[in-house]
């Protein structure tokens, strides 16, 4: 049976890798992870154990883990063990080039993301943690939860619906979207969809951490995603064609909607994409 409280997995870019506490190597014996710090998952050959390197190169943790680990952030990493025809998360703390096992084991886990990890065990209500393991609070009634970003994740209620809660576990914007993103320098886009039932269309709207809609897009795009730097990538349809470009707040095209593929968000101004291979 499938388990009713779930966890999206969602994908992390992580844009800026090194901190600002010196230039030692994370390898040296002691040595406390700045802030900030992120290690890398390694295996010396094909299906072998997993360890981590820092930054430059230097082994922290030799290979000693079966599964593939999660990234090491601020020192704490998530695995997902499979034992005995069973699956279980556990988080790990890294002190003195060795791995700790912290906290519970569960069913469920995401990754730290704004110092908080949705975790939860089988027909228990999603949970969140912080870095030393004890629970910041539970979302009740809440079917499905997000990563934090921007100070706030999104939620999903029993009847689909989609909204956002902070970070002290109460949801401030209603539940009463189709779908909605995350939110990035303080906005979100959401969307609802409109029509009969056989001749529903999509439509999107940006709002602020009130709720607020600031853009109403009507059914203009045939999808919009928050591409973050005050731009929202845009999707048009045409018979078989999918055309991307990009949008301000304002509505207004920055970048008209080409035959892109594989387009990134924005960063530092600029995004990547590929075309014909």
């Amino acid at each position: 049976m499938k388990n009713r409280y779930t966890i999206i997995l969602s994908l992390i870019v992580l844009l800026t890798l090194f901190s600002s506490c010196g230039s030692s190597s994370s390898s040296d014996n002691g040595k406390v992870l700045c802030s900030g710090d992120i290690l890398f998952p390694f295996q010396e050959k094909d299906d072998g154990d997993w360890g981590f390197i820092d930054f430059e190169g230097n082994e922290v943790i030799s290979p000693e883990f079966k599964e593939r680990p999660s990234l090491a952030k601020n020192g704490i990493f998530l695995v997902q063990h499979n034992k005995k025809n069973k699956t279980y998360f556990q988080f790990y703390r890294v002190s003195d080039n060795k791995a700790k096992e912290i906290g519970d084991r569960w069913d469920k886990a995401h990754m730290f993301s704004d110092g908080l990890a949705a975790v939860v065990q089988e027909n228990k209500y999603i949970q969140f943690i912080n870095e030393e393991m004890k629970v910041a609070f539970t979302l009740d009634k809440i079917e499905t939860a997000g990563n934090f970003q921007d100070g706030m994740v999104r939620v999903q209620n029993s009847e689909g619906e989609w909204g956002f809660a902070n970070k002290e576990g109460k949801v401030v914007i209603k539940a009463e979207y189709d779908d909605v993103s995350d939110f990035a320098d303080g906005k979100a886009v959401v969307k609802q969809m409109k029509g009969e039932d056989n001749d529903k269309t999509p439509n999107f709207y940006i709002i602020d951490k009130k709720g607020e809609k600031l853009l109403d897009l009507k059914d203009k795009y045939s999808d919009v995603k928050n591409a973050t730097e005050g731009y929202f990538k845009v999707q048009e349809t045409h018979d078989n064609d999918i055309e991307y470009g990009f949008i301000d707040i304002e509505g207004e095209k920055i970048i008209k909607p080409k035959n892109y593929q594989a387009v990134t968000i924005v960063h530092n101004g600029h995004f990547s994409y590929q075309q014909d291979g």
